[in-house]
Order: C-alpha cells, then sequence, then structure tokens
C-alpha cells in the first residue's frame, strides 16, 4: 500500500529521508534505464543498504510510460520475494518495499561491487580459471532459482553481477521473462547491446533460455580474457581465442564457443554448460564442494540420459534428411517413447517427494512431448501401412511391432524394436553424403549417439567398458563425454571401438 510519505531534504548532510532511509546522494551505486541507485541507511538499524529509486512519471525520452514503469516495480518485487522464498544466496536479498509520492522504493542488501568493477580492479585485468569457474557456478546457481520460479533474465551481463565477500549475486531482474517451459519462445526485444544473443538483436522470435546462455557466454569470456571494449562491433570471439596466447583450459574455450554459438539450435543448453564445468572440475580435481553445487543443477544422472536423448531428437532435425527409405521417423519414434517413459516417471517421483513446481515443469515438458510423439507417430503409421501393402519385409516383425507403431504406449518388446531399428538407421546414415564440414560432423555425431543409446538399458556399461581408457580423465561420464567432441577423426575412431555394441545386438536377431 503506498505510504503518505514524501520525501524531504536534510541540506546539511545533503541527503535525504525516504522512509525509514537515509539516502546518501553523494553515493549513487548505479544509474539503470528505468532506476537509480543509491547508498542508504535505515534509521534504526543503522544497517547500511542500497535504495532502487523506479519513478513514477513517464520518461517519454525513453519511450517508458508510468504503466510500464509500475509494471517493472511489480515485476521485481514478484520474483525476488519468491527467491527469497528459497533462501538462494546468489540471487540479491530484497529488504523492503515501499513507494512514496513520485517513486517506487526497492530496498536490497548493499554488496561490495559489480563483476565490470572486480574484473577491473585486477592487476591483470581478468580473473584467474579456478576464480572464473568459480563465478561462472554461482551464476548458474542463480539462474536456476530463476528457472524454477519459470523466470528467464534476459539482461546478463557484469553490471547486473553483484560481487559481495566473495559471493555472487544476480540483480536487476526487472526485464525478466516468464516461461512456461525451457522452450518457450518470445517477441519482446529487451536487454544490452553487445550482450544480447543475435537473434535478439535481429529481431526474430527468440529462446529467452537460450539467449541468457549467449550473454553468460560473452560475461564468461570476459572474465577470463578481460573486458572488451563495447566499440567493437561483430566482435569474432573465435578468432580472438585462437590469436591470445593465454593459457585456458581447451574445455572451457569450448564452453565459451559452445555457449556463443550464433545458432541458437546448437548453442549450448544449461545442462551443457554444468556437465562441461564438471569435466573441468574433475580433471582439476579441484574442491568437493564445487563438484557438488554443480552437479546439483540440471546435472545427475538421470538429467543427463533426459538431455542427452533430447539432443539425438534435435540433431535429427538439424541434418534435414528426406529420405523416406532411412528410418529417421521410426527411430525418433521409439527415442520419444523413451524419453516420455522416463519423464512420466520423474513427475510421479517429484509428486512424491512434494516438489510440486518442478513436477509442473516437467508435465509442460510431457505436453510438448506428446506433440512430438504425435507427429513422429502418424508418419510411422502410414509407413507401416504401406509397407503392409505392398508386402514388404520388416525389422523384428510381429504384431508387437504392429502395436508399437500403431499406439502411442510402448510396446512388450520395445527395448528390442529400439536397438535393432537405431542400429539400423545408424548403418543407413552411411550412405548420406554432406559436403560441409559442418554437416558431416553432425552426422558422425548422431551415429555415435545413437551407438551410446542402444546400450541404455544397459546403463551405458558396455559402451564405458570399451570407452574406459577415454573415459579415465574424463570423470567417466559417457553421456557428457560424447556431447563435448568436436573432433570428426576422433568420432570415427570411437564409432569403431564401439563397434562391439552393433555386433552384439545384430547377432541377437
Amino acid at each position: 500500500m503506498e505510504q503518505s510519505i514524501k520525501d524531504s531534504t536534510i541540506a546539511m548532510n545533503k541527503a535525504r529521508v525516504i522512509g525509514n532511509y537515509i539516502c546518501n546522494n553523494k553515493n549513487q551505486l548505479g544509474v539503470g534505464l528505468m532506476c537509480t541507485v543509491y547508498e542508504a541507511k535505515h534509521l534504526e538499524t543503522n544497517n547500511y543498504v542500497a535504495l532502487k529509486q523506479i519513478s513514477k512519471k513517464a520518461i517519454k525520452e525513453k519511450k517508458l510510460t508510468a504503466e510500464r514503469l509500475k509494471e517493472s516495480y511489480d515485476l521485481e518485487i514478484k520474483i525476488l520475494q519468491k527467491c527469497k522464498k528459497s533462501n538462494n544466496k546468489n540471487v540479491i536479498s530484497l529488504l523492503d518495499h515501499f513507494e512514496t509520492s513520485e517513486h517506487y522504493n526497492i530496498v536490497l542488501e548493499l554488496c561490495d561491487q559489480n563483476l565490470k568493477e572486480y574484473i577491473e580492479q585486477k592487476e591483470n585485468k581478468r580473473l584467474t580459471e579456478e576464480e572464473a569457474v568459480d563465478i561462472l557456478i554461482q551464476i548458474v546457481e542463480g539462474q536456476k532459482c530463476l528457472h524454477e520460479i519459470n523466470y528467464c533474465h534476459r539482461d546478463i551481463k557484469p553490471e547486473n553481477i553483484l560481487v559481495k565477500g566473495g559471493v555472487i549475486k544476480i540483480t536487476d531482474v526487472n526485464l525478466a521473462k516468464y516461461i512456461e517451459n525451457m522452450l518457450t519462445k518470445t517477441c519482446s526485444f529487451v536487454g544490452t547491446q553487445f550482450y544480447i544473443a543475435p537473434e535478439v538483436d535481429k529481431k526474430q522470435y527468440y529462446s529467452p533460455y537460450k539467449a541468457d546462455i549467449y550473454s553468460l557466454g560473452v560475461v564468461f569470456y570476459e572474465m577470463l580474457y578481460g573486458l572488451l571494449s563495447k566499440q567493437e562491433k561483430n566482435v569474432n570471439f573465435k578468432e580472438k581465442i585462437e590469436r591470445s596466447t593465454l593459457q585456458i583450459s581447451d574445455i572451457l574455450k569450448q564452453l565459451i564457443l559452445k555457449m556463443i554459438q550464433e545458432d541458437p539450435n546448437d548453442r549450448a543448453d544449461w545442462s551443457w554448460v554444468s556437465s562441461c564445468i564438471y569435466q573441468y572440475l574433475i580433471n582439476k580435481s579441484t574442491n568437493s564442494h564445487s563438484i557438488q553445487v554443480i552437479s546439483s543443477f540440471y546435472f545427475n544422472a538421470w538429467q543427463e540420459k533426459y538431455q542427452f536423448l533430447k539432443q539425438i531428437i534435435e540433431d535429427l532435425c538439424l541434418l534435414q534428411i528426406k529420405n523416406e527409405n532411412i528410418f529417421l521417423y521410426q527411430s525418433g519414434l521409439l527415442i520419444i517413447k523413451l524419453i516420455i517413459q522416463l519423464v512420466e516417471e520423474k513427475v510421479v517421483e517429484l509428486q512424491n517427494a512434494t516438489k510440486i513446481s518442478d513436477a509442473e515443469f516437467y508435465k509442460s515438458e510431457l505436453k510438448l512431448l506428446s506433440i512430438y510423439r504425435y507427429e513422429y507417430l502418424r508418419v510411422v503409421q502410414n509407413w507401416y501401412q504401406q509397407q503392409m501393402d505392398e508386402k514388404k519385409k520388416l525389422l523384428c516383425n510381429s504384431e508387437h511391432l504392429k502395436d508399437e507403431f500403431k499406439y502411442i504406449e510402448r510396446s512388450k518388446q520395445f527395448d528390442r524394436h529400439f536397438q535393432r531399428y537405431l542400429v539400423e538407421f545408424c548403418n543407413q546414415l552411411n550412405d548420406l553424403e554432406y559436403k560441409e564440414d559442418r554437416l558431416k560432423l553432425q552426422k558422425k555425431l548422431l551415429q555415435l549417439k545413437l551407438i551410446v543409446a542402444c546400450d541404455q538399458k544397459n546403463d551405458f556399461e558396455l559402451v564405458q567398458t570399451l570407452l574406459s581408457s577415454r573415459l579415465q580423465s574424463q570423470g567417466n561420464y559417457i553421456l557428457s563425454f560424447v556431447q563435448h567432441l568436436q573432433d570428426l577423426r576422433i568420432v570415427e575412431e570411437y564409432m569403431r571401438e564401439l563397434q562391439p555394441v552393433i555386433d552384439q545386438i545384430l547377432n541377437e536377431g
């Protein structure tokens, strides 16, 4: 409720009393599109705070209406109140909020500085690998908090990442976007130039989820390599990384490049980011607390398997295979059926654990997956009927196969169908030729993933055994290990080493 409080000036101190706070006009902490932030002190407790003021009057030169300013204030309060309930230390804490005659006021915990200032004060104007990764982990944890309440930040930059006693705090959530799931797209274009994703800059429909990853990729680059001049246009990050004489771990270089991929379909997701950090921590034999923290975010055995299978479906779409004789839809349908089973089991598990918000998230995923399943099933049903009409011989032909390709449920012979059709599809891909190196790599990576997926019912034990020497230095997480491969020659070597997986399936008939 609006308080009948008027901003009064104490001339001798050049300060204003605003509500229960003395606002220091001299110590302006920051100025944003919609607000100004000051250092202030609570009149009774003498505790220092950050007081954020948003004008109630329209700002014509910035094309901000009074309604838009009110919406911004309400949104920030709503998000910060929800984050406070989760006790997440990596999102700025809301201490108080109130209205005066001319302003909306948000009282936040006072931090030491922002990440830009923190980097600038370093002797080399950049952070060590260990410190940069630690900060990245904390930002990811803050993002996790926002995602759990179905919001994406949409304005990730060093100025919006605060530091307080070594603890990272994400702030300025007033541009955040509510999303029903991680695949939700929007057409509202916000953010800060230089950090916004290419698809946002081009005013295309975009996923806020993937746009945030791009922005964080630029921030992570600046942590490791130093702040960039904002006068630069069309920064070629790959060229800068390759030319740099700094000794940065290859896995962190790959992580940056994957996060800032121009095509959001090729860009890393949060699971990819987390698994990459995990591999770095394992290789560095760093402290177990950091490993435990990053493992908790979108990274566990179930999540890894789930993301791996989803990535295969995305890969199928990227290759744009139009040959009707290739078992793309048959394999895709079987993979989607498996993913749906995993998600249905996860929803039950979360509901039993009374994790309602998490359960609701995966229920929304189920709706989307069901749409995919219907589309694949429709194509496969037509294909199956055509094969029957033409009396063609089918792999695993039986009443079980008929049920598999006719109904949404999995048949009693699902595991057998899954393996046989994925192996056949993998072999069929050998006949597809691509001229572009990028597509050649994508095809081989898809084949490798199909082989690995065939061993899923055995928890990937055979694959683990066959690649044990390769995995020894990679933390023994086969699924994330496969996702990181970028060298066509190495992918082909792994495929040869995994040939026994294919042979075993073919011998079983």
